[in-house]
């Protein structure tokens, strides 16, 4: 039987088809010089990975589910990607250890929060979770060998499991997320509180 996927071959007259241009999604279409069926060739591998794309664009941006449906509800695209959801990508655990590790957490807009740790400009372990908690950040941890130094912001979820699981590890607070705290507070209570949390004396 002719393989209808992959239209090298005409199903009907059984002989070679040519290239004919592309249609308007990019995509390239084949014709049959005797009979002049047009088709275009169907990669399934193609389609999960322009879908998985379309995921991630969503996730990470700002648009509603609607706006990335073009003019729709968001109903049909939350049936194209429901299946993204059930993908658990994992970082391959070396057992490198590390002199000095960032560690920080990131609210998505869809309501969960991604835990990363970072070496050498590159990400060793990341952790989904619901929210900054203890436990959260502990599962991280197990997965890195305990660094000498860790650079991080001053969440209370993050400190109790570096105390838990990296004892030894010197704390240095991020002073980027530092700035940007002192920054969006006009209180001068709140930066002695802030400059105190960094160690520093006033």
């Amino acid at each position: 039987m002719t393989d209808t996927t992959h239209p090298t071959i005409c199903v009907v007259c059984e002989i070679k088809l040519v290239k004919n241009g592309r249609n308007t999604a990019g995509n390239q279409r084949w014709k049959c010089p005797s009979c002049g069926a047009s088709s275009v060739r169907k990669r399934a591998d193609r389609s999960r990975l322009f879908t998985l794309h379309r995921f991630l664009n969503w996730l990470l941006g700002k648009h509603s589910q609607a706006e990335t449906e073009s003019g729709g509800t968001g109903r049909s695209f939350r049936h194209q990607i429901r299946w993204c959801w059930h993908l658990r990508p994992k970082v391959p655990v070396t057992g490198v250890v590390h002199d000095v590790v960032e560690i920080d957490g990131f609210n998505l807009r869809t309501g969960w929060c991604i835990l990363a740790a970072r070496a050498n400009g590159k990400v060793v372990a990341a952790q989904w979770c619901a929210r900054e908690s203890q436990a959260a950040w502990g599962e991280l941890f197990k997965r890195l060998p305990e660094p000498a130094v860790v650079v991080c912001d001053g969440g209370p979820g993050m400190h109790a499991a570096l105390k838990e699981h990296w004892p030894k590890a010197r704390v240095q607070r991020c002073l980027v997320h530092l700035q940007r705290n002192i920054r969006n507070t006009s209180l001068p209570g709140r930066e002695r509180l802030l400059v105190k949390r960094c160690g520093a004396s006033l």
